[in-house]
């Protein structure tokens, strides 16, 4: 079932194509461990980053009628949460 896996393990994505992309974005090697080395400065304020994020989101009417409701922003809203503070942690499927 979909809804058990991440996007991660759902788009399959070769070990090639993550290094394509993560080349695309700039993230290299060391960018990634610089992130990781901000992880505790970061951390505290990851909360307020999804919030904002957010609430830009659901300002704008389309965007609401795709979230649909309150169970599934909230879903969304935990997803980014774990997707930065893994970004974060040096967990390079967060990345893929």
């Amino acid at each position: 079932m979909a809804l058990e896996k991440t996007l991660y393990e759902q788009m399959h994505l070769s070990d090639v194509e993550i290094d394509r992309r993560k080349a695309l974005l700039g993230l290299t090697d060391e960018l990634l461990s610089e992130l990781h080395a901000c992880r505790d400065l970061i951390e505290p304020y990851i909360d307020n980053v999804v919030e904002a994020f957010y609430d830009h989101q659901t300002a704008i009417d389309e965007v609401v009628l795709l979230i649909g409701d309150a169970d599934t922003l909230a879903s969304l809203r935990r997803a980014q949460r774990q997707y930065i503070a893994d970004l974060f942690a040096g967990d390079e499927t967060a990345s893929r």
